[in-house]
């Protein structure tokens, strides 16, 4: 019997040109200034490209032109590492464990899902993704971040990992002025400051916990949610679990009715979505709240940032610091 994998499938040279051909707007974002730069002279053009893959991932999938040149403290991105042979071991694992009735059925699920060369080119953009966070990586060796941090952590299967971009100055200041939610989502006393740069240790205890997933108020204020909407937002969630945390039994069924039954917008209900490079960051809104018409304001500038210019290069430009630094 042939044993099937989801990891490893032919790559084409023909996908990974189509799978890097920019859209339109991306054309005018990623055109090229007549020679490089001091920060990617070293690169190969595979690692400009997976480079540009992964920022492409980071700044407007996962909203981080907010974090780089807006007021939101952090975002996060999960890579795979295609070519892992700890998760390949793992999956064979799994595989065999199962029985057959059950292989079948995701066999059956995988070809229903997608054809092989959409496979191909969804593999093809997931490893670029982690290549180019090694890419990234590379230029760390040679030059400093301006007043950032990256955080990265194996999460839940071997070839994963779980990439925070951290702005130091606003993640700090968040911690400061919310101190006590942070405390108590963690248990831990600390200084606002010196536990932003304990992010670069995968094994801080403080940042394991507030990024657990119980912690509903504390990521969505680091996440840049605003506090009234991460504390609404953390009361309706906590809801809708069963595990809404009262001091006592007093009014919870009309709290729980009046939690279900309240109104909340969506982010991009406000702001509506534009070019799909520049969306704001998601959320639920509270009425009022003016969190995501700042996001808009920003997303003006953000685009202004990279229009008719190179992606990598502008984000680099204000990522790094420069070699007379």
């Amino acid at each position: 019997m042939i044993f099937p994998s989801f990891r490893q499938i032919a790559f084409s040279g023909l996908y990974r040109l189509i799978l890097f051909a920019p859209l339109l707007f991306l054309l005018t974002c990623t055109k090229q200034c007549g020679r490089s730069s001091n920060f990617t002279s070293c690169l190969t053009l595979d690692e400009k490209a997976d480079l540009q893959q992964f920022f492409r991932s980071l700044l407007f999938d996962n909203h981080g032109a907010y974090v780089l040149f807006g007021s939101k403290p952090l975002c996060n991105l999960a890579v795979r590492d295609m070519d892992s042979p700890a998760a390949d071991e793992a999956f064979r694992q799994f595989w065999e464990g199962l029985e057959e009735e059950e292989r079948e059925k995701i066999r059956l699920l995988r070809l229903k899902a997608q054809t092989p060369k959409n496979l191909n080119e969804q593999m093809d953009l997931e490893s670029s993704g982690y290549r180019g966070f090694l890419v990234l990586q590379k230029l760390l060796d040679r030059f400093k971040l301006k007043g950032f941090l990256f955080r990265a952590v194996p999460i839940r299967r071997p070839d994963a990992y779980d990439i925070l971009f951290i702005n130091i100055q606003k993640t700090a200041i968040v911690l400061a002025e919310n101190y006590t939610i942070f405390q108590q989502a963690t248990g831990i006393d600390f200084d606002p400051l010196q536990i932003v740069f304990e992010a670069n240790d995968p094994n801080s205890l403080f940042w394991n916990k507030v990024m657990s997933p119980d912690n509903h108020l504390a990521k969505g204020l680091l996440f840049g949610f605003g506090h009234k909407n991460s504390l609404f937002g953390h009361w309706k969630f906590s809801e809708s679990n069963g595990t809404l945390n009262l001091h006592n039994e007093k009014y919870r069924k009309e709290i729980e009715s009046f939690l279900r039954q309240s109104p909340s917008s969506v982010s991009t209900d406000i702001v509506p979505k534009g070019n799909a490079l520049f969306n704001i960051p998601i959320f639920g809104a509270v009425p009022g709240d003016e969190m995501a018409e700042k996001y808009g304001r920003e997303r003006i500038i953000i685009q202004r940032k990279y229009f008719h210019k190179n992606m990598v290069e502008v984000t680099l430009n204000e990522l790094l610091q420069s070699p007379e630094n």
